[in-house]
């Protein structure tokens, strides 16, 4: 998918018209339409950054890198590790460490 594309696919869940998107970035709903037609890119990198924020997800995912729209899952369990004990802290990264492990010795078709 285009950029065009995913931004009117995330407008749309939002139930938004290209007016209304148009007010939360700044810029006329001709200038989303054209947007998500490809006829013209962003320009600047404030745009993208509002793009992210609104919808709260990832540029990876924008420029159809990666099926994951955000990174949040990753970045709550970092913020749960940091309220670990040192002891439970030292287990988690064993834990981790046994499944990266387990991920390079695994066989395949298994």
């Amino acid at each position: 998918m285009s950029v065009g594309e995913i931004l009117k696919e995330l407008r749309e869940e939002k139930h938004m018209t290209q007016e209304q998107l148009g007010k939360v970035l700044g810029v006329s709903g001709r200038q989303i339409s054209n947007y998500e037609c490809n006829n013209q890119i962003f320009r600047d990198e404030k745009s993208f950054q509002k793009i992210f924020d609104f919808f709260g997800i990832s540029a990876d995912y924008l420029f159809g890198l990666s099926d994951d729209k955000t990174y949040d899952e990753i970045f709550s369990a970092l913020n749960d590790y940091k309220k670990l004990s040192p002891d439970l802290k030292k287990e988690f990264i064993n834990y981790l460490e046994y499944l990266m492990f387990k991920q390079k010795h695994k066989k395949p078709n298994s």
